[in-house]
């Protein structure tokens, strides 16, 4: 839904224009990490993931994030997985006032 193409979002331009279309919006960010698997560089989480956009609209996701870090310990790579529709449905409205 948010990669049609499947390629992912590389580089800061890529990066930033899914960051503007996508998170800017998101006034609050809700984090509940139930399991983690780390292997290696990288950290598998499994975690449910509340947003709150401008306004007061909520979505819910539940899902898996993957991090790989690099040599330097930095994050070299983010892979979420996740279901579009049921997310959707956890949408509720905005704040009444």
């Amino acid at each position: 839904m948010l990669d049609p193409e499947g390629k992912g979002h590389r580089g800061r331009h890529e990066i930033g224009t899914f960051w503007d279309s996508y998170i800017g919006s998101v006034r609050a960010f809700r984090f509940q990490v139930s399991d983690s698997f780390a292997n290696g560089p990288c950290c598998a989480n499994v975690a449910v993931i509340t947003m709150t956009m401008d306004g007061g609209t909520t979505m819910t996701v539940d899902c898996v994030i993957v991090y790989t870090v690099g040599d330097a310990g930095l994050i070299t790579s983010i892979r979420a997985r996740w279901e579009p529709g049921r997310a959707m449905a956890t949408l509720t409205g905005p704040d009444p006032g």
